[in-house]
């Protein structure tokens, strides 16, 4: 299988993959109709018309598809909460990037174990969340979106790329050339942030995700002050143990004699197998370097022009292309939703990245800002002449309010006055946010925390407020040291959960009875 991975010979699909077309052949197994599900509707990303909802046809594998996932879930809930939270936290967030073709495709990579590939769904959020932070983390990995502010930084230092062409394989290129760090100027996050992307965009594409990527390191004119150890060890987990794609080969170009003797032995100690057996260092003259790549499916045309190839690499035109690529994306999505006047919008802002290379996002945003502006002093206006016109008939309804009043003193009548609108208690406000009283009043959240407990016996109380759709923070002033947004503890809300579980286990008893 290394000799395989190293010359290109991998079929390109997963173990699971190949017993998936067995299946397809008349071979069925216990896990066949599980694979073809999952050739079926595994998409680590979004192409086509695909959608997160759920699978566009129905295939062979669909009930195997649909008991794998729910196998999957049930795996995530029995790992601790501190290995969850980040995954619970991107269901509530950003549910399209939880979507069930994406959780799929690291049960693919993991030949059809759910507990491997719920493992590895889960520390793929926690990394997401380390390195992008609350902010940006649960947004859409895009330019526009978790990528916004590395955009020109990744640019000015494209210390990773990934490769427009492919090897002669058909596998995804990575290419490191790690002589243009310069950590005073760009950072080792900001680093770790740019390879999560170059690997998102290789996980997108379903047939480049199966079968795998080959990464080159230009290793030329390196000095000590340009490596980092703990930046490399965080470089390893991401590619072994976060991203549903394998490292087929890795090829260092032109090692340096610090690199060579000193770096690389170190390195090797903590890295995994799995990638120590498919290294390859290749030093010498540039021909020589060149003649081995070529034997490793790296001919001339597909190796950049920095390390003496024919492949002339712009990235300032690669991050353009992926703009283009995600704005008809996300206007593909629109169209899907039936928004007509958002995709007329959406389209003008395609056309225009298509033409000059570029979104006018900010544009747009200054657009709708000007627009928001005129119908503020538009509102504005109105208002000053209503209260004009008012003030100019103040003084007839005066007189009119005073001779009705001088009638009714006449008359012998009281003057009725206005009714004097007063402010809600505090207590009503309070009522006002709380809602109906309780006992008439079943919170749907928890009715959701129910239905899935009864669902999944074994499914911790916790999780099932979260699925629910409880959020909890910490606070070390209560017992538990959790409460939920609306001030309740934790303890109070598994209380309440369990008492709602028996009353519904006593309704359905007295059914059957």
């Amino acid at each position: 299988a290394i000799q395989s991975d190293l010359l290109g010979i991998t079929t390109g699909v997963s173990n699971l993959a190949v017993r998936a077309s067995s299946a397809a052949a008349g071979n069925v197994s216990d896990m066949g109709g599980i694979a073809a599900g999952i050739l079926d509707h595994a998409s680590f990303g979004y192409q086509g018309d695909m959608t997160s909802e759920g699978p566009s046809k129905v295939g062979s594998g669909q009930d195997g598809w649909a008991t794998t996932l729910h196998r999957l879930e049930q795996e995530i809930a029995a790992l601790p909460i501190s290995q969850t939270k980040s995954y619970r936290r991107a269901q509530r967030q950003c549910p399209d990037e939880v979507s069930d073709r994406r959780k799929m495709a690291f049960v693919e990579f993991d030949n059809g174990s759910v507990k491997e590939a719920a493992v590895r769904i889960c520390k793929y959020w926690e990394e997401r969340l380390s390195a992008f932070g609350p902010d940006r983390a649960f947004l859409p990995m895009t330019l526009a979106g978790a990528m916004k502010d590395e955009v020109v930084p990744m640019i000015n230092f494209p210390i990773w790329r990934r490769l427009p062409v492919t090897d002669a394989a058909g596998r995804a290129i990575l290419y490191g050339e790690t002589s243009r760090r310069d950590f005073t100027k760009y950072s080792p996050e900001q680093e770790v942030r740019a390879m999560m992307y170059m690997l998102e965009t290789m996980c997108e594409d379903d047939d480049l995700r199966r079968k795998g990527y080959v990464a080159i390191y230009n290793a030329e004119n390196v000095q000590q002050h340009q490596t980092d150890r703990a930046l490399t060890r965080q470089h390893i987990v991401l590619l072994e143990n976060v991203y549903p794609i394998r490292t087929r080969a890795s090829h260092i170009c032109h090692p340096t004699k610090f690199m060579f003797y000193m770096f690389l032995p170190v390195v090797k100690i903590f890295m995994p197998k799995e990638i120590r057996l498919r290294l390859k260092i290749h030093y010498g003259d540039t021909e020589k370097v060149l003649r081995e790549l070529d034997g490793f499916c790296l001919p001339r045309d597909r190796v950049p022009d920095s390390l003496s190839g024919d492949l002339h690499y712009d990235m300032n035109q690669w991050v353009l292309d992926r703009m283009a690529v995600e704005n008809r994306r996300l206007m593909l999505q629109i169209q899907s939703a039936g928004f007509g006047t958002a995709t007329s919008n959406m389209r003008q802002i395609s056309v225009a990245s298509d033409m000059t290379g570029h979104s006018n996002v900010d544009s747009s945003t200054n657009s709708a800002q000007g627009l928001a502006s005129k119908q503020r002093r538009g509102s504005a206006s109105k208002k000053t002449a209503r209260s004009k016109s008012k003030k100019l008939t103040k003084p007839a309804s005066a007189k009119a309010s005073s001779a009705s009043s001088s009638l009714d003193s006449k008359n012998g009548k009281k003057p009725k006055g206005k009714k004097r609108q007063t402010k809600p208690s505090k207590k009503q406000q309070e009522d006002l946010i709380r809602g109906p009283p309780r006992g008439k009043y079943v919170d749907p959240r928890m009715q959701k925390a129910v239905e899935a407990k009864m669902d999944d016996p074994k499914l911790p109380l916790y999780d099932a407020l979260v699925i629910g759709g409880f959020v909890f923070k910490d606070d070390p002033s209560v017992k538990d040291g959790m409460v939920d947004l609306d001030g309740t503890t934790l303890a109070q809300r598994k209380n309440n959960l369990c008492r709602r579980i028996r009353l519904e286990k006593e309704k359905l008893a007295k059914k059957s009875g």
